[in-house]
């Protein structure tokens, strides 16, 4: 349905008036289209987010332009973490391309974790080896102690989302967990 939508809405909203351009029900539409349009062109639907929503909204389309774009770059995509404001939704950002990376490259996803900036640090380490234990056990089991570091190294501050040392734990036990699934009896 949105690729045949998409060409109407897009055309229509520059005529759409201020009023219906700051309602709440036309914002979450415009973040929908925003998400459907990322798919197919990324740049386009960044372009559009920006120009139509704000707040929560611009936030949302964010996410699933970041979540598009890190199939295709997962360096522009990183660079699109500063703009989303919520700390939920850019940990969630931060999931999106840890996802890509790290099945692909143990190597680039800790590259890339231990070039973000220091409040993300953890969480992109975290799902890149959340995801590499998703994927395969055994190297999560591996690079488990190289992502150890990085994790010990950025502690978070006291007031932050992100999640401790602590949930690293939670990480071991899952690849513990996984390792021992695939070598059952």
């Amino acid at each position: 349905v949105w690729p045949r939508l998409l060409p109407a809405l897009v055309q229509a909203l520059p005529h759409a008036g201020d009023a219906i351009a700051a309602n709440p029900q036309f914002q979450q539409l415009v973040a929908q289209v925003a998400a459907a349009y990322a798919a197919s062109d990324p740049d386009a639907a960044l372009a559009w987010a920006r120009q139509w929503l704000v707040g929560d909204g611009l936030d949302s389309a964010l996410l699933a332009i970041v979540g598009s774009l890190a199939q295709k770059s997962p360096d522009r995509a990183t660079q699109l973490l500063g703009a989303i404001q919520d700390p939920l939704v850019r940990a969630s950002a931060v999931d999106e391309i840890a996802m890509v990376l790290a099945p692909v490259s143990p190597d680039a996803a800790f590259a890339w974790a231990q070039a973000l900036p220091e409040e993300l640090r953890i969480e992109g380490a975290k799902s890149s080896l959340d995801t590499l234990a998703e994927k395969d056990a055994r190297a999560a089991q591996r690079e488990f102690l190289r992502f150890r570091a990085l994790i010990v190294g950025s502690e978070p501050p006291a007031n932050s989302s992100t999640p401790t040392i602590e949930t690293l734990g939670d990480t071991a036990a899952a690849i513990a967990e996984r390792l021992a699934a695939t070598d059952g009896p």
